[in-house]
């Protein structure tokens, strides 16, 4: 099992931290909001605890955390000086609403589609501050790209999505948001392809995910393992939908995954 580092929040007065190890995060979100708050805790750390909520499967206390710590009022009386932070959460509060976005575009109905659409311009204006206070055009980029794939689906579309991505990354090679966005949408490329080429290339942005957040969703480990099975690394797959179902042990894609590995072993060992 991989180990998780722990949550450091710095107390307020600069002489302590306060520990939290991911796993033993209260299921109250507002516990954690309480401290955050009372501590004036760092931008980053909000992210770091708004995404260990996330890798759980928490959307809603992610959602709640993230609300709060891009509250105009929040940032102009307490992080105005924090541009780096104030991007970092306004951005991944936008890719989460366009997360949100694109679920919704599977329910067919009047009221989704309403607020889909909701989302979208929710998602637009957070980017738009993102920009604004990090002067970063990568930040638009991604913002570019996550719309294209929300719009139209066809091949000029999925391509100028690409690129945006990848312009995004030209700017900011470490840019987390950019990196998951262009390997999702290589992998469903791949879909399409013959060859191994965008299955490879999404693998490679989704390890490049991993090392620099190893508390990424289990989604994200999802994919890894798809790819992995896909290209025929059988212990690798096996391996990571493990992890998987540690993560999220209620996962029916992980579970199906492994279960197509055992019955092909078992059909090999019988041809054998």
């Amino acid at each position: 099992m991989v180990a998780t580092s722990a949550i450091r929040v710095p107390t307020q007065d600069g002489e302590g931290v306060v520990e939290i190890q991911p796993e033993s995060l209260p299921e109250e979100v507002e516990e954690m909001t309480d401290l955050l708050e009372k501590e004036v805790a760092p931008l980053s750390v909000w992210l770091q605890v708004g995404l260990a909520y996330y890798a759980k499967g928490d959307r809603d206390s992610f959602e709640k955390l993230m609300h709060m710590c891009t509250n105009d009022s929040v940032l102009d009386n307490y992080y105005q000086s924090d541009a780096q932070g104030q991007a970092e959460v306004l951005s991944s509060f936008a890719s989460f609403k366009l997360e949100e976005a694109k679920r919704m575009a599977e329910e067919n109905n009047s009221d989704a589609r309403r607020k889909r659409d909701d989302l979208i311009v929710e998602a637009s204006s957070l980017y738009s501050k993102a920009a604004t206070v990090s002067n970063n055009a990568s930040v638009m980029e991604v913002h570019s790209g996550f719309l294209e794939i929300l719009g139209r689906k066809d091949t000029k579309s999925v391509q100028r999505a690409e690129n945006m991505f990848k312009k995004a990354l030209a700017s900011e090679s470490e840019n987390i948001i950019a990196q998951i966005g262009l390997a999702n949408l290589l992998l469903r490329k791949a879909d399409k392809e013959k060859g191994t080429q965008s299955l490879e290339e999404s693998l490679t942005y989704y390890k490049k995910v991993l090392r620099s957040c190893p508390t990424v969703p289990a989604d994200v480990r999802l994919c890894i393992a798809l790819i992995f099975q896909r290209l025929n690394f059988v212990d690798k797959a096996r391996d990571a939908f493990e992890r998987v179902l540690e993560l999220d042990n209620e996962n029916v894609t992980a579970r199906v995954g492994l279960a197509l590995l055992d019955l092909n072993n078992r059909e090999s060992k019988k041809g054998s």
